[in-house]
């Protein structure tokens, strides 16, 4: 499963880097080398929330979170309530009303970090520390 968080602190301008692929960044196999880059990804908007009945990251669980996907990508089924999941992305709750107006498909181009969690060396969960977005029109 991946888990995506960070702050929204970019609504407006442009994000020019350069992108690299959103399942690139996102997969455990290159986790060593997008380690501590900041990267650009571009994705759509899924839908708010968490996963129902599902314990949220102590870390974050005061956080706003969000799903999305990779742009044309197919959501996967959660575990135990097989409703339809996304990568997490999670923003500070002051910072949360321009997601909240994002409907399903937008198209959006996120500027972060990626943070991959190790349990004993091997990547298990892959967070996105986001310092800027923008939704492409």
């Amino acid at each position: 499963m991946i888990f995506c968080f960070g702050t929204l602190t970019m609504i407006s301008g442009q994000v020019s880097d350069t992108v690299e692929k959103y399942e690139k960044v996102m997969s455990f196999a290159f986790a060593d080398d997008y380690t501590d880059k900041e990267v650009v990804i571009e994705g759509e908007y899924l839908k708010s929330g968490f996963i129902k009945n599902m314990k949220k990251p102590g870390k974050l669980k005061k956080m706003y979170f969000f799903q999305c996907l990779s742009i044309g990508g197919q959501s996967g089924a959660a575990p135990v309530t097989n409703e339809a999941c996304g990568d997490f992305f999670v923003i500070e709750k002051s910072k949360a009303d321009m997601v909240m107006e994002l409907k399903k498909g937008d198209k959006l181009r996120i500027k972060g970090t990626p943070y991959y969690r190790k349990y004993y060396g091997i990547a298990t969960e892959v967070y996105f520390v986001v310092e800027s977005i923008e939704k492409e029109i």
